[in-house]
């Protein structure tokens, strides 16, 4: 192919094509050391990509954990404060119920006193009415010898009953009586006083202190 060719012209043609070739490739060959180093980083990070990963498993597995930990503390504290208003309303309900019991208390004592000064306005009017019948009280003008000051009775009215007058008369006569006794005879009414209202009602008999006499006659 090459016959009739001088040998200096071929290897200069030789030449002449390798540097053409060599120029041609030149831009690649500038290119191979940053690609060795791209390479070489690619792997790089191909070989630290998975502790990348797990780092942001780890990272997204704390995160959860937190978020549960603050939802666990939140319902916490939402049950601290449903037990604190419960003991605040169980607090108030006690309080009201010891105001009700105590003016339940109340009630019922303004009752007994109520009736306990009924009955003894009662016991009284039917105790001086039986002492007048009986001819136990003295006459009416010896009132005056127990007090300096006669008592004043009032006149009946058309509003008054006959029976209401009656029994107010009877009542001033009875304390004009028992203002005019003294000693035993004092004490014999005064412990039938003290005693009238109890149920069974005392017997005088069974009086301490009153063995006498007076203090038995009185009392009866």
């Amino acid at each position: 192919m090459f016959q009739g060719i001088p040998k200096p012209l071929i290897i200069f043609g030789v030449i002449l094509i390798g540097g053409l070739e060599v120029v041609r490739l030149f831009p690649t060959i500038l290119l191979i050391p940053s690609q060795i180093a791209g390479t070489k980083g690619e792997n790089e990070g191909k070989a630290l990509s998975p502790a990348a990963v797990q780092a942001q498993i780890d990272q997204q597995k704390a995160a959860a954990l937190q978020a549960q930990t603050q939802a666990q503390l939140n319902l916490m504290q939402a049950q601290m404060a449903q037990m604190q208003t419960a003991l605040t309303q169980s607090q108030i309900g006690e309080t009201q119920a010891k105001q009700r019991l105590a003016n339940s208390q109340a009630n019922n004592q303004d009752l007994e006193t109520l009736k306990t000064t009924a009955g003894l306005a009662l016991l009284v009017g039917g105790a001086a009415y039986l002492a007048d019948k009986m001819g136990v009280l003295p006459p009416s003008s010896g009132s005056s010898q127990a007090s300096t000051q006669p008592t004043n009775y009032a006149q009946p009215t058309p509003s008054t009953s006959a029976p209401f007058e009656t029994g107010r008369s009877d009542w001033h006569r009875w304390h004009d009586w028992e203002a005019s006794l003294t000693g035993n005879r004092l004490a014999g009414v005064q412990y039938w006083a003290s005693v009238r209202s109890k149920k069974p009602a005392a017997l005088c008999a069974n009086a301490p202190g009153g063995n006498s006499n007076e203090f038995q006659e009185a009392c009866e």
